[in-house]
């Protein structure tokens, strides 16, 4: 029974973006009974026929428990917690102090468009992790923002929070088998390639140093040695259908991955300076800077 709602999952739907806490805390009903219900009943529905025929190409079970268009105000590392004890600790003049964070998400939890309302084949989409998505700033502070103002094209924020490699495949192959015309160019940044995905009944979890305190597990050749052996899949999946650039932030993971394509190079993105509200991601100065390197690499195809 278990294989068959992972099965259907992963052939059929883009990995939802959003975490549990945003499902509790921003669905229609606010019962907790209920909305565990409705979470199950949804479970149940999605197993029905035993085969991948009741999905639809980029359709979960769960695609309308969170209505389109949310707002919220903190997600992921950038808890109300954290900036509640931030305020303590930066200056009077600190910008989050008299500013606040909007995250406004999709049915997915992605800080896009619903799915259906994109201009795909004249956009950008950009694939990555918690800087792509752009957590500790607001929906105008992100680099897909910022990159879709410099270049004039719609910019399709696939980030997810903490995603690894094996996220962005994924995802790579949903895009690129569902009903929606291939993009105009598709950005990759990399995470590195420590972390790694595990699909678990309906949902899934991506793995690194904030959830698996195992060194063996982060450090594993498996889980490096199947990072670059996507990373091969998913340029091939996009060089020969569209313009694709990569990059990535791990500085150790660059000279690795450069090492893959002698004709094909990622570059690298300094996100050192890491000035966002969870002072663990970059701020909206560090996000332009980054937005416009990569316009300038890529803007003679666009």
């Amino acid at each position: 029974m278990k294989y068959e709602i992972i099965k259907s999952i992963v052939h059929n739907t883009f990995l939802p973006a959003f975490d549990i806490n945003i499902l509790i805390d921003n669905c229609s009903n606010n019962n907790t009974e209920d909305i565990i219900k409705e979470w199950n009943s949804r479970l149940a529905k999605s197993n029905i026929s035993h085969s991948t025929m009741e999905f639809k190409i980029g359709v979960h079970p769960f695609e309308d428990f969170v209505k389109d268009g949310l707002v919220v105000n903190f997600t992921g590392s950038d808890t109300e917690e954290l900036f509640v004890e931030n305020l303590k600790t930066q200056p009077e003049n600190w910008y989050y102090r008299h500013h606040e964070v909007k995250y406004t998400l999709n049915s997915l939890g992605y800080r896009t468009k619903q799915f259906d309302n994109i201009d795909w084949e004249n956009s950008i989409v950009m694939f990555g992790c918690s800087f792509v998505y752009g957590f500790g700033v607001t929906d105008e502070h992100t680099i897909p923002y910022f990159l879709e103002q410099l270049s004039g094209r719609p910019v399709i924020n696939m980030g997810i929070g903490g995603s690894s490699i094996q996220t962005i495949f994924h995802n790579s192959i949903i895009l690129n088998d569902s009903k929606y015309p291939t993009p105009k160019a598709v950005v990759t940044i990399l995470p590195t390639l420590s972390r790694y995905l595990k699909y678990e009944d309906i949902c899934s979890q991506n793995y690194g140093f904030w959830n698996d305190i195992s060194s063996k597990s982060l450090t594993s050749i498996d889980h490096v040695t199947n990072n670059i052996l996507l990373i091969k899949t998913i340029r091939n999946l996009w060089k020969t259908k569209t313009y694709y650039y990569e990059y990535t932030w791990a500085r150790e993971s660059t000279d690795l991955i450069n090492k893959l394509d002698d004709s094909f190079c990622c570059g690298y993105l300094n996100t050192e300076c890491r000035l966002a509200r969870d002072l663990s991601h970059c701020g909206p100065e560090t996000n332009l800077k980054l937005a416009t390197e990569i316009y300038e690499n890529i803007k003679s195809n666009i």
